[in-house]
Order: C-alpha cells, then sequence, then structure tokens
C-alpha cells in the first residue's frame, strides 16, 4: 500500500476483513529522496498513512530503500530510527537495482555520484541489521527483518519456490511447474477473464509447458538461499529432488570452499572423536554415501559475508555447479531429479 492512497476508514474496514498484515511502501522518510523517487507522498504522509494502521488495530510492515541518489550512511541511519520508532513489525529493505530500460537506468551509472558506492551500501546493510535487532527485528532472509513469529507467510511461498494461484492484471500463477501470467493491461485482463470463462483455464494456458528440471533446481536454490535464517534444508531439497540431488549439493560447496570462504555455514557434523568410526549418512538420505556425515538439520545457508555476495555465489556459481555435478553423477546416485 502507498502512504496517501487509503483512509483510516478503509484501514478499518482491512482489519474487519480478516487482513492480517498490511505492507506500506514508505521507501524513506527524507522528503529530498522521496521528491528524487518520484513518489507522490512526503515522510509526514507515509507517517500518518501507518498511524491510521495502528489506530485500526491493523498490524503493519515498512518497506525501505538504501543506495537513492543523493543518499548516505547517516541520512539511512536517520530512516532505519523513524522506522523503529514507528514500531514496525516487519521491515523490508531493499537496494536500488538500475535496469536499463528505466528513467533512473538511463540517468545513473553503478557507483558513480549521485550513487553511494558499493562500500557505502554494504555499510547501509550493516548498519539496517544492527539498528533493527536492538527494536527486536531478526533478519531472516537477503532483505527482509522481522520479529519472530512476523516472518512473510506469503513471499515464503516465493522463497520456498512452492505452487501458488494468483489473480490480477500482470499476475503469475506457479501450479504443476507451469508458470501463467495474465496479461499485463485491464483491458487485456478482462479479455482473458472471459477466455477462461468460455473455454477453461487449461485451454488459454495448455501451450505453457513445465519447467525442466535444471530449471526446478535452481530455482529452488537461487531463491532458498535467500532464507539467511532457515536456508534450504537438504532433507527438503532431497525430498522434492532426491537425495542424489542434495549430494551433489554437498559435493558443490565442498569443491567451490564456500564453508572455508565464510560464505556459507558448515553441512556436517563435527569429526567422530574416536579412530576407524564412519560417518553414517543422515536419516532422510538412505544409504548415499555422498551424504556420509552430513548433519541431520543440515542447510544450505549462507553467512552474513555470503548474502553480501548472494547474486553471484548463487546464481552464478552454486546453481549451475549443482546441476553439473548431479548431471556428472557426483551426487553418488545418477542424475534424475524427482520434482
Amino acid at each position: 500500500m502507498d502512504p496517501g492512497t487509503f483512509s483510516a476508514a478503509k484501514a478499518r474496514a482491512l482489519a474487519a476483513a480478516g487482513v492480517t498484515r498490511a505492507s506500506v511502501g514508505v521507501q524513506s522518510f527524507d522528503d529530498a529522496l522521496l521528491a528524487a523517487a518520484n513518489r507522490p507522498h512526503t515522510a509526514a504522509e507515509a507517517v500518518a498513512a501507518v498511524e491510521r494502521l495502528a489506530a485500526a488495530g491493523l498490524p503493519y510492515s515498512l518497506d525501505l530503500m538504501c543506495g537513492l541518489p543523493g543518499q548516505d550512511v547517516a541520512g539511512w541511519g536517520a530512516d532505519l530510527a523513524a522506522a523503529t520508532r514507528l514500531g514496525a513489525m516487519h521491515l523490508s529493505a531493499y537496494a536500488l537495482e538500475l535496469h536499463p530500460r528505466t528513467r533512473w537506468g538511463r540517468t545513473y551509472s553503478a557507483g558513480v555520484a549521485p550513487l553511494p558506492g558499493e562500500a557505502a551500501v554494504v555499510s547501509m546493510v550493516a548498519d539496517a541489521t544492527a539498528v533493527l535487532a536492538t527494536a527486536g527485528l531478526h533478519r531472516y532472509e537477503v532483505s527482509n527483518w522481522a520479529v519472530p513469529g512476523a516472518e512473510a507467510v506469503h513471499n515464503g511461498v516465493y522463497w520456498r519456490n512452492e505452487p501458488y494461484y494468483a489473480v490480477g492484471v500482470g499476475a503469475t500463477s506457479y501450479v504443476a511447474r507451469r508458470r501463467y501470467t495474465r496479461p499485463a493491461t485491464l483491458a487485456g485482463y478482462y479479455t482473458y477473464v472471459r477466455r477462461v470463462q468460455a473455454d477453461g483455464l487449461e485451454a488459454v494456458h495448455g501451450d505453457v509447458l513445465p519447467s525442466s528440471d535444471a530449471e526446478e533446481l535452481e530455482d529452488t536454490i537461487l531463491m532458498g538461499a535467500r532464507l539467511l535464517s532457515t536456508g534450504i534444508p537438504l532433507s527438503r531439497l532431497a525430498s522434492r529432488f532426491g537425495a542424489p540431488a542434495a549430494a551433489a549439493a554437498v559435493a558443490s560447496i565442498t569443491r567451490l570452499g564456500l564453508v572455508e570462504a565464510g560464505l556459507c555455514h558448515p553441512l556436517h557434523t563435527p569429526a567422530a572423536a574416536g579412530p576407524g568410526t564412519a560417518a553414517a549418512p543422515p536419516p532422510w538420505a538412505g544409504a548415499n554415501p555422498g551424504l556420509a556425515g552430513v548433519a541431520a538439520d543440515a542447510a544450505i545457508r549462507l553467512t552474513p559475508a555470503g548474502a553480501l555476495v548472494e547474486s553471484s555465489v548463487v546464481g552464478a556459481v552454486l546453481c549451475e555447479d549443482v546441476w553439473e555435478g548431479l548431471q556428472l553423477g557426483q551426487g553418488e546416485g545418477g542424475g534424475a531429479v524427482a520434482a
């Protein structure tokens, strides 16, 4: 919800209808930054919007952005302080990304003033974790903090790459390994709905092909690694794709030295105390030798240092390496994936 787009009456109506959380797109509490970001609201309007939700008894999450043009570490600290004063149970903080076809992508260049440099943005993320921790919010995802028990349930479905239905203009559903995207305009969406009513969903989306095994595994690793508190439990990876996939992930993390580099948490149990003691695979791994010595609760979980390079570590390295290793039989059981 954008500040200024809802009234106190609407906030009360949402609460009465059973809505359990509203997400407010504050972005910043600095009017100059809001104007630069082409946001139609002011800082005072953002605060008033949050106060309307609080008065209605509707819990709320706040969205902030760091790395904005002209933003510095001190200004970011002021934004964090303002957010904590408002008592949000959940906060999302996203670093600005430049896309070439957007206005900012055409105006600014990464690392060139007035954009903050990479070191400043890294400092901003670290400051967010420290400041929000004092308010009781822990960092459970790369860009999200919450009080215990208030983690995003809705977004958790995406991060775990689980199926979901969606409705509305431009919405995408993910069902039976197929992604259905609705038209991006209202007129097109009305036409789409009439077609579905007349011919059925399958007739309209019959040409959508299921995602491949490689795509499913990549999406599961790519999104799941964002979850810093839980990561991707290897038991869940084995349940979805088979023990060889979990073993291939362990082999990749070992081969790439991610634990030794401090980018990933350890996967194995401490070494056996007595000589000659064979390390057994965890209960969920069957007899897969590639999982020998792996802890029963092991998960592909990035450290704070790993989170800083999440895109390159996970997107460009780990996903491809796991799939390649699985195809080469490095999962100690073949390359079949049972999603």
